[in-house]
């Protein structure tokens, strides 16, 4: 088996990440993106959940790029030292998930095989499941900030049955209910418009626009090394901060927590990840990391570069969820995400210039209510992320949702 290959990342990536910064801080730097080398990344992470695992395939991109291209198409598969595969097929372009369900064991070595669609293969080290985890407890409190903010601060506290210690990684999403403050239950069409006759009316909409979710997945990367703690365990660890204010914790809002136990090649990975992430913010860093380890490589040719990490790891979860009037039950509660003015355009003027019919035509108002006689206009209007929730998030309830009693 062939070592980690060592790459640039600098090349591949951190280069293009630190452009603009570049462009703040010196002369112009003209740097050519359109012939840099598109490098496969992999993200891969086996673990020890009885579920169907999941690995994404990816390209490099310049930045005149707004998403990474996926690497549609490819054959994956997981052997282990015993000769056991598991097949994975691409539900989602760039997404494969295990055909069956399986999980990583204690002492069983796995890699990683693909075959992309014009036929070149790659291949990872073999890895063993790193370690197990078992969070206690997960909590929120009322607390205050560095900045002196009331809040509530979520904290876990994990005991783990690696005595000699270990390394992991944490990492949570927020999911958070929001209500459109001036949604309606009808739209504003138009249904004709002439030189001479305008016909606008509110009828009922079609979809759910009142109640959305919200979701954010944290992209820190949160480290923690136990080994010269006095035991294993990890007491009362700070994870998310939710200020009083936050909107997001406005009606009721869960967060979930999730900690991975990794070997030491694996937490050196994300720790270099970590270090490029915290000196990117600036050039002239004292830490500027231009080489990485990957464990995935080409088969074929021994030059080539390929990003990401094939990982196995242990890992434990827990999801809680709280309202905002379980903590505060006086007072007001948080102000909206945006500002929500209204207005009353009119219907008036020449065809093509109608202050209403304009707006509706490029959405950008919709309808909150009728107007009085007398006004300007037959409708009240509202910037459309105050009355659609659809803008701003998804009106799908995720399965794990649980709403108040």
């Amino acid at each position: 088996m062939k070592k980690a290959q060592t790459y640039r990342w600098m090349k591949a990536f951190w280069s293009l990440g630190l452009v603009l910064t570049l462009f703040s801080c010196v002369e112009e730097v003209n740097i050519d993106i359109e012939n840099e080398i598109s490098s496969l990344v992999v993200h891969a992470i086996l673990t020890d959940e009885l579920k169907h695992q999941e690995i994404s395939l990816s390209r490099t991109y310049a930045f005149n790029l707004r998403e990474a291209p996926v690497e549609a198409a490819a054959k994956v598969k997981v052997i282990t030292d015993d000769g056991s595969e598991f097949e994975f097929e691409e539900l989602e372009l760039g997404t494969y998930t295990s055909i069956n369900a399986f999980k990583a064991t204690k002492g069983t070595s796995y890699t990683l095989h693909i075959t992309t669609r014009n036929g070149k293969t790659y291949r990872s080290e073999a890895k063993q499941l790193a370690g197990s985890v078992h969070i206690d407890e997960f909590h929120a409190k009322e607390d205050l900030n560095e900045d002196q903010e009331e809040g509530l601060s979520f904290k876990l506290s994990a005991s783990n049955s690696n005595s000699t210690g270990n390394y992991y990684r944490i990492d949570f999403e927020e999911t958070y209910k929001i209500i459109a403050p001036y949604w309606s239950a009808f739209d504003a069409i138009i249904f004709a418009e002439g030189f001479h006759t305008v016909d606008v009316r509110a009828i009922l909409r079609e979809t759910e626009e009142r109640v959305c979710y919200g979701t954010y997945k944290s992209t820190n990367i949160n480290l923690v090394d136990t080994h010269n703690y006095q035991s294993d365990e990890i007491i009362e660890y700070p994870i998310q901060f939710l200020r009083k204010l936050d909107p997001k914790g406005m009606h009721r809002y869960s967060i979930e927590v999730k900690q991975y136990a990794l070997d030491n090649e694996t937490y050196a990975y994300y720790q270099a990840l970590k270090e490029i992430s915290d000196a990117s913010s600036t050039v002239f860093t004292q830490s500027q990391p231009g080489l990485i380890n990957s464990n995935i490589y080409s088969e074929s040719n021994t030059d080539e570069i390929v990003l990401g990490y094939f990982e196995v790891s242990g890992v434990d979860s827990k999801r809680i969820f709280v309202d905002y009037r379980d903590f505060y039950p006086e007072g007001n509660r948080p102000p909206y995400f945006y500002a929500c003015p209204t207005s009353i355009p009119s219907i008036g003027g020449r065809q093509g210039e109608r202050p209403l019919l304009e707006a509706i035509k490029s959405d950008a108002l919709i309808y909150f209510s009728s107007t009085l006689p007398g006004e300007a206009g037959p409708f009240v209007m509202v910037l459309p992320y105050c009355g659609d929730c659809t803008r701003i998030g998804s009106n799908i309830k995720p399965e794990f949702w649980i709403d108040e009693d």
